[in-house]
């Protein structure tokens, strides 16, 4: 813990747990060079949880879903994921979510007419430069975090997601 000028004390770090080779772990190692240290008055906090959660875990005591419905927005910018199921989980829970169009879900759900006006921010990074990619990562998160998530935009995220349900996708 260090000690900020105002005399408070600042939070341990980004991880609810204590990391088997912390300094080579790539998220925490990152957020070092980011500068990322979960400052107060930080805009972004970091939390990293590096456990499966579950009730009488000790740490949030809920089952993942009921811990993601806690949150204003799930970023998850992959650079290959085959479905991505975090953001349509994120959607189910009513969170907005970030994804890329490497993931299959993004794909499907655009398909499908799902977009930002439903929660779903998709990154363009086919053919596109990762300087590209990370500053409209940054634009994106930077609006995101300017607005309140409204009760609105948490059921048009519930609902668009119903069009991506594997009993939809499989047919009669």
């Amino acid at each position: 813990r260090g000690e900020t000028p105002s005399g408070t004390q600042d939070p341990i770090g980004l991880t609810t747990h204590h990391l088997f080779e912390e300094e080579k772990d790539p998220i925490r190692t990152r957020c070092e060079e980011l500068g990322l240290h979960n400052q107060t008055g930080a805009r972004v906090k970091v939390v990293h949880i590096p456990t499966y959660l579950l009730p009488g875990d000790g740490l949030f005591d809920r089952h993942y879903e009921g811990a993601l419905s806690g949150v204003d927005l799930g970023v998850f910018p992959s650079f290959y994921d085959p479905w991505g199921s975090a953001p349509q989980e994120s959607l189910a829970m009513g969170v907005p979510a970030i994804t890329t169009d490497f993931a299959g879900f993004a794909r499907t759900a655009t398909d499908q007419g799902v977009g930002s006006d439903d929660g779903l921010f998709v990154l363009k990074r086919r053919d596109s430069n990762h300087e590209t990619v990370v500053d409209e990562l940054a634009a994106l998160l930077r609006e995101r975090t300017d607005r309140p998530v409204d009760d609105a935009l948490r059921a048009r995220a519930r609902a668009a997601v119903e069009c991506t349900a594997w009993s939809k996708q499989l047919g009669p």
